[in-house]
């Protein structure tokens, strides 16, 4: 009898060791250099996380998006042209709320003839500055 109460004894400590090594796991984020990450409370934004390590409350806080923000170069081929932007974000709170598709706006863009400078006019509204533009 006293070897089963040993046997459920351990079997609940590893238990207990599993599970707060998941919850220590969950509450960790890392954030890598020339990267932003969005934390939400509750589902609304709280604040921007920038590079290092942080501990969350796995219960109540979220990492909503994870972006780099630095040295971005978006190619994309439109026929025969290659197209790239050599951007950055500067206000990641409207990038990621704006659910931002670089692709689809670009590519909408150069079809109806856009030009470099509309593009980089049009990218500011979504938080994106243009470094520079090739094609």
């Amino acid at each position: 009898m006293l070897e089963l109460w040993i046997t459920i004894t351990i079997i609940v400590i590893v238990i207990i060791i599993f599970a707060a090594f998941f919850l220590f796991l969950s509450s960790l984020v890392i954030v890598k250099k020339d990267h932003q990450a969005i934390i939400e409370k509750y589902g609304a934004f709280e604040r921007i996380l920038e590079p290092g390590r942080y501990f969350l409350n796995p219960f109540t806080t979220r990492r909503a998006g994870y972006y780099q923000v630095k040295n971005i170069v978006f190619k994309h081929l439109f026929g025969d042209t290659l197209f790239a932007i050599h951007y950055e974000i500067e206000d990641i709170v409207k990038f990621h709320y704006q659910k931002t598709n670089l692709t689809n706006l670009v590519s909408t863009w150069f079809q109806s003839g856009a030009t470099d400078d509309d593009i980089k006019s049009k990218l500011t509204k979504y938080g994106i500055t243009v470094l520079g533009i090739k094609h």
